[in-house]
């Protein structure tokens, strides 16, 4: 299976995500996670015809649907919050026509997708979730991608810790991929402390009363944007970090987010930029 962007998939080829897997995705707030579940549901759901199960715990299912609206049109999704006016297009930058129609066109073929699940009730629990993925796949044979959207939002069963809590729904994930046969897809948001570092780039060990995740998952992805925390850098410059990858290589993909989508870029000329940046710039001093 693929994960809808192609670099990515690059990087885990030739295996690309294997069934029975569990896929981490760990971020700070508004750096993307969402962006990415969505993208690979919609993957799942169109290019590999495989139903693909979004339980979102955080966000109403509306705000996902504008998401995937936005990522299959190429049009920023507040285009529906304009007003609908003769003089509506002043201040859009674009053919507000053009781009409100190709916004309609995507929303009226992604409600057609029969392919693709969400639930956006709140506070699930594991065996809401184990019950309602075996639904599904008996109505069609198989299940493509679970993905669940965040891990600490899900009602944990009792345990003396929290970290034993969380760890006991990280091996049902896990287990619950083995027994569909399908990719589970779980976000996990970060700790704080991660932007008192010099290198903020994300960590599987930054994970809030998570430390189980790094036992159970197949692979684990973080997402950064330094422009989120140094102006000089933009904001749309985004890193896809594979820290683990039980079944292949390990790397950084660079990307760029736009129009609540997250596109390829040229890796080479990325990468130079990163270096640029992370290189010192001060003069080298003479002397002995």
């Amino acid at each position: 299976m693929s994960t809808g962007i192609p670099s990515l998939d690059r990087m885990l080829s030739p295996k690309g995500l294997v069934k029975g897997s569990l896929f981490v995705i760990g971020a700070r707030p508004k750096m993307g996670k969402t962006t990415l579940y969505s993208q690979m549901a919609i993957n799942c759901a169109v290019h590999e015809k495989k139903p693909a199960l979004m339980f979102s715990l955080e966000m109403p299912g509306d705000q996902i649907l504008e998401k995937l609206v936005g990522q299959k049109s190429g049009v920023n999704p507040n285009i529906f919050y304009l007003p609908a006016t003769n003089d509506a297009d002043d201040g859009y930058q674009g053919d507000y026509d053009s781009d409100f129609n190709r916004a309609i066109e995507t929303a009226n073929r992604l409600s057609e997708i029969d392919l693709l699940y969400i639930d956006d009730t709140p506070g699930l629990s594991l065996a809401q979730i184990v019950s309602e993925s075996r639904r599904i796949k008996r109505e069609n044979g198989c299940v493509g991608m679970i993905l669940v959207d965040y891990l600490t939002l899900m009602t944990a069963e009792k345990a003396d810790r929290n970290d034993l809590a969380y760890g006991m729904i990280t091996k049902g994930l896990k287990n619950l991929a083995k027994e569909l046969d399908c990719v589970v897809v779980l976000l996990t948001q970060l700790n704080r402390a991660l932007e008192s570092r010099t290198n903020k780039r994300p960590l599987p060990s930054d994970s809030r009363d998570t430390g189980q995740i790094e036992q159970d998952c197949d692979y684990w992805v973080g997402i950064h944007r330094e422009g989120a925390f140094d102006d000089s850098v933009p904001p749309s410059e985004t890193e896809l970090i594979l820290r683990l990858n039980r079944h292949g290589n390990t790397g950084t993909v660079y990307c760029i987010q736009a129009n609540g989508a997250i596109y390829d870029t040229d890796q080479q000329s990325a990468e130079m930029r990163r270096r640029e940046r992370e290189e010192p710039h001060s003069k080298k001093k003479g002397g002995f």
